[in-house]
């Protein structure tokens, strides 16, 4: 009896199990409830998703920061999943369920660039407290190319040479959260230098162009030891160098925008600097 009794017990656990098995076939479960994700930066709440297996992911700027006090740019506003805002981690949902992650950020200035445009900053008179439309200098840049004349402030090219993406010298950094990532691409020396300022990093890396264009992807290799690992950048947008897409060795992106060279460049002079090639 005591037998039968475990038999049909092991039938039913047996049973349970492939129902729960075929019922979620094809479906994943989100790595962060509704209420958890928010607030976090809405860049490290796509990685996550994408590692939990959602590919359908899409953003969505929420311009209404006017002071950026009460929320950080880029701070999730909210995420939904298949529509719905409100979900736990033990819901199910398919791995091709569209997830919106909406996120705070400030209003679009009125004179920002469009697609299809370029900023330039010639016969511009830079504002004073403004370091972003400050020009970069030949000497501040320690630039050796022929479009400095009228060099853009984030890179020792003119407009038309910016587009090209592979001479001169450019600086991006990160949007939103509580530390900024820097990348300064300098064709010039043949090198990449990426350091983080605000977190109390004080090192910066250094690591050679190996191939490659900003138009198509200029691949860099970190070689530490025996290990080694290699990210790609591009232009989001071919020939609109304003927006850069930085894509490291599991697939992920991050999106990057131009940024003052000079300022960069000082910060960068405060690292100590390792080299990766």
């Amino acid at each position: 009896m005591k037998n039968r009794i475990f038999l049909l017990c092991m039938i039913g656990l047996f049973i349970l199990f492939t129902g729960c098995t075929q019922r979620h076939e094809g479906e994943i479960q989100p790595p962060y409830s509704s209420s958890t994700a928010k607030g976090k930066n809405y860049t490290d709440v796509e990685k996550v998703f994408k590692k939990s297996g959602f590919d359908n992911i899409q953003l969505e700027k929420v311009e209404d920061l006017i002071f950026g006090w009460l929320n950080e740019d880029g701070e999730v506003k909210e995420v939904s999943i298949d529509g719905e805002t409100e979900f736990t981690t033990s819901k199910w949902f398919p791995q091709d369920a569209e997830v919106v992650i909406r996120y705070h950020t400030f209003p679009a200035r009125d004179d920002a660039e469009a697609p299809g445009e370029s900023t330039k900053s010639e016969n511009v008179t830079p504002a004073a407290n403004n370091a972003e439309e400050n020009p970069v200098s030949p000497d501040d840049a320690n630039a050796t190319t022929d479009n400095t004349k009228n060099a853009l402030s984030y890179t020792t090219n003119d407009s038309a040479a910016a587009k090209k993406g592979n001479t001169g010298i450019y600086a991006y950094k990160s949007r939103g959260g509580s530390y900024t990532i820097y990348y300064i691409i300098d064709f010039d020396e043949g090198y990449v230098y990426r350091f983080v300022d605000g977190n109390g990093d004080g090192t910066c890396d250094r690591v050679k162009i190996e191939s490659g264009t900003l138009n198509d992807v200029a691949i860099i290799t970190y070689h530490a030891g025996s290990d080694s690992w290699s990210y790609g950048m591009h232009f989001k947008w071919k020939n609109q160098p304003d927006h850069l897409v930085v894509q490291d060795e599991y697939g992920y992106e991050d999106d990057y925008y131009n940024t003052n060279l000079r300022n960069a460049l000082e910060i960068r002079d405060t690292k100590q600097i390792f080299d990766y090639s």
